[in-house]
């Protein structure tokens, strides 16, 4: 049965935000043993074993004489068992997860649906295998949020969760709309003072908050400082037929830095360096999410104080570019890519939104010069 699945680039971790995930699911892992141990009293309680992110998560019923003993899930000939299995596979071990459903070996379900809802959260498995009707049933009863009832039919893949297109769906539907509704608000302030001052102040803070690892004040620092850049340097287009020429050329660069240039060095070699240059658009509760680089998010900001400082459609503009950067996401998990290219469709949204007004205003500028 399929559990939670990753969205490809770009959508992007780096190993420095995996560590952090890893380092919260091992104090979640370990929280959530000492509330069983609580819970059960004298009882010996059965814990999950295995990596506390793996991809696979095997889900037995109740615990065995030999788990009990130990108080670890998966101890044993069972253990020894699936151990051997998973080498005929070719299976990572460390990419498994085993628990039971009941938590001890007088247990009842009552008091075990919290605790295997709370492994669910914190492993976010792609695959959970039931072993048996029983946990299938059990796994139903939970009522995990937004997972679908499944049945058993051994060797049959269903869905529980929801999948690579859901995630797609939620970050291009819902993430990418509300982060840049912000950009919206602040419209504005395009014409103000100190644009590029205010960008240049909440750079420091993304730095501040990068170095504190207040993850989520740095994102935000980010968009809110790229923005006033992006405002200010519009300030330097005397005329629309120059945005016009910046949203005809922009694409080709940044299809050849994505492809062939700085941009595809800095992906695949420096991770590090393009997660701190980039937004990140998290998923809730997921260890992944899209990540736009920092151009993306300045041209952004330009075409739309652009649709307003020349009179076009501020509106519309916003809403196909915000449609557009869905779009790439979709293209590039769509097309199994290391990452697409965002300004051409960004350009282009601009374009569509306005283009009728932008001929006429061009067309009446030429009209004038005659």
């Amino acid at each position: 049965m399929s559990g939670r699945g990753e969205v490809s680039k770009p959508v992007s971790t780096t190993d420095e935000i995996y560590e952090k995930y890893l380092q919260k699911a091992i104090l979640e892992i370990n929280d959530l043993a000492h509330e069983v141990a609580q819970a059960g009293g004298a009882r010996v309680p059965v814990v999950g074993s295995g990596h506390p992110l793996a991809d696979v998560m095997l889900l037995k019923y109740r615990p065995q004489p030999a788990e009990v003993q130990e108080g670890v899930s998966f101890y044993g000939r069972a253990g020894q068992a699936i151990l051997k299995s998973l080498q005929r596979l070719h299976v990572d071990p460390m990419a498994v997860y085993g628990t039971n459903c009941v938590k001890f070996a007088d247990g009842d379900e009552d008091e075990s649906r919290s605790f295997l809802a709370r492994e669910l959260h914190i492993v976010q498995p792609k695959l959970i295998v039931p072993m048996g009707e029983s946990p299938v049933d059990f796994l139903n009863s939970i009522e995990f949020p937004l997972a679908d009832t499944v049945e058993y039919k051994p060797g049959e893949l269903q869905r529980f969760t929801a999948t690579a297109q859901g995630d797609i769906a939620f970050i291009s539907l819902v993430v990418i709309p509300a982060c840049f509704g912000l950009t919206w608000l602040v419209l504005p302030l395009q014409r103000g003072r100190g644009l590029l001052a205010a960008g240049a102040g909440f750079g420091v803070l993304a730095w501040a908050f990068h170095v504190a690892g207040w993850n989520t004040a740095e994102n935000f620092s980010k968009l809110f400082g790229i923005t006033g850049v992006g405002f200010a340097f519009l300030s330097y287009f005397e005329a629309l037929s120059w945005v016009v020429l910046v949203a005809l050329i922009i694409p080709w660069v940044d299809a050849y830095s994505v492809w062939r240039g700085p941009t595809k060095v800095i992906v695949t070699k420096h991770q590090h360096v393009f997660s701190d240059f980039s937004f990140a658009f998290p998923i809730p509760g997921e260890r992944s999410g899209a990540n736009l680089g920092l151009p993306d998010l300045m041209f952004f900001a330009l075409f739309l104080a652009a649709a307003a400082r020349f009179r076009l459609r501020p509106a519309w503009t916003w809403l196909l570019m915000v449609l557009s950067f869905g779009a790439t996401l979709a293209l590039a998990v769509w097309r199994n890519l290391g990452g697409l290219p965002a300004l051409p469709l960004l350009a282009l949204g601009f374009l569509l939104a306005n283009g009728d007004l932008i001929w006429t205003q061009l067309r009446r500028g030429a009209d004038a010069r005659r």
